[in-house]
């Protein structure tokens, strides 16, 4: 820009010169033409900077790290003027890693149109992306002049972890329980305070369970297929301690990806467990039932949205609901709250996992009782739980 200044600079004078050594009318049209060129070029960048505007729009809610994330910028001109040099500055941040990138693109504006111009973004790391069109720069034809335009909205993608495989070397099944809330979506049973389906009517079923009413709108038998109650005895803990910083953050995006595997795990081989962590929000020990993926990916949102802390008291209150369970599963990423919860007596049922930033193996046992797990690309090792 400040070259584009000196040119002018520079024909300004020559038109100046021009006009008092050749008389004639074209001197005089040159020179008021070069001395209104910067009122032209400023008016046209007032108008651009009241009538451009831009927004930007994530493909998905959520995405995988390192996984492409698409986005669209959708940039409307009002004016009748194009504007072929538009530098758009994209801002980007996830939270637990507390640093702010951004990348420019280079764009022209088309005239009376609404443009969408596609971009995608890479997160090596899980947690919440904040992504922001931190400016939108436009240009005059000769870069005279430029104003910027600021969009306000700000898009939020829950990165999710990869799924590192997982083998069981227990025994992780589903409990009936009468009383439980917590109902199957794959199997029916016999709680009557749940429908689990309404089917057509086959040989064999209880003549009781006749949906009288829908039979008759539907003209065919209707039988109504009871929900059964499940339980568990198991208990997935993410002991998520640290900082949002750059030094933090393998070891906090490896915990978070041992507990999504594990979550996931049981998810899909039908086996519903609870799943707890410490929210900084709200002070408060999170206990949630998990029974589908769906559960398990809104846990995790929650957990990035509210971040890593330092509390370690939410170790220590493990004791208060360990007889609940027959199986805890306990991944953290701090020696002394691991310390302080492998002195308890009462945790014979607790699996260990230790998240450290050391160059170990993927998966090596400490004293047959803590699996330590390096910290960083776990090239897809296998979690034994």
């Amino acid at each position: 820009m400040a070259i584009s200044k000196f040119l002018y600079f520079i024909l300004l004078i020559v038109s100046i010169l021009f006009y008092i050594l050749y008389s004639e009318t074209l001197s005089f049209y040159l020179l008021i033409f070069t001395v209104s060129l910067p009122f032209i070029m400023g008016g046209c960048i007032i108008a651009a900077k009241f009538l451009i505007n831009a927004d930007i729009e994530p493909e998905s809610d959520t995405a995988i790290k390192n996984g492409r994330i698409g986005f669209s910028l959708k940039i409307r001109n009002r004016t009748p003027l194009p504007f072929p040099n538009t530098i758009v500055k994209i801002e980007y941040f996830n939270n637990l890693m507390g640093i702010t990138d951004t990348m420019t693109i280079s764009i022209p504006v088309h005239p009376l149109c609404s443009e969408k111009v596609s971009f995608a973004l890479t997160s090596e790391y899980c947690g919440i992306l904040n992504v922001s069109v931190k400016s939108v720069k436009i240009y005059d034809f000769i870069k005279l002049f430029s104003c910027c335009v600021k969009p306000k909205n700000t898009c939020e993608i829950t990165v999710l972890p990869e799924i590192d495989p997982v083998s069981s070397a227990g025994s992780f099944s589903m409990i009936n329980a009468e009383e439980s809330d917590i109902f199957s979506k794959h199997k029916s049973g016999d709680d009557p305070s749940e429908i689990f389906a309404l089917k057509n009517y086959v040989p064999g079923d209880k003549p009781n369970r006749i949906h009288w009413n829908l039979s008759l709108k539907q003209d065919e038998l209707i039988v109504r297929h009871y929900s059964m109650p499940i339980n568990s005895s198991i208990l997935v803990i993410l002991d998520f301690c640290g900082k949002a910083s750059k030094e933090d953050i393998r070891v906090l995006d490896t915990a978070v990806q041992t507990a999504f595997s594990i979550a996931f795990y049981f998810a899909e081989n039908d086996i519903p467990f609870k799943f707890a962590y410490y929210s900084s929000n709200t002070g408060n020990d999170i206990v949630i039932p998990v029974s589908d993926q769906k559960d398990i990916t809104d846990a995790m949102k929650e957990i990035f949205l509210s971040g890593p802390s330092e509390n370690t008291d939410f170790a220590l209150n493990i004791k208060d609901i360990s007889h609940e369970y027959s199986s805890i599963l306990y991944i953290t990423t701090s020696m002394d709250n691991l310390s302080d919860v492998m002195k308890e007596s009462y945790m014979g049922n607790i699996r260990p996992f230790l998240i450290q930033d050391e160059p170990l193996s993927f998966s090596e046992q400490v004293n047959n009782e803590v699996t330590v797990i390096s910290a960083g690309k776990s090239e897809n090792g296998t979690i034994i739980i």
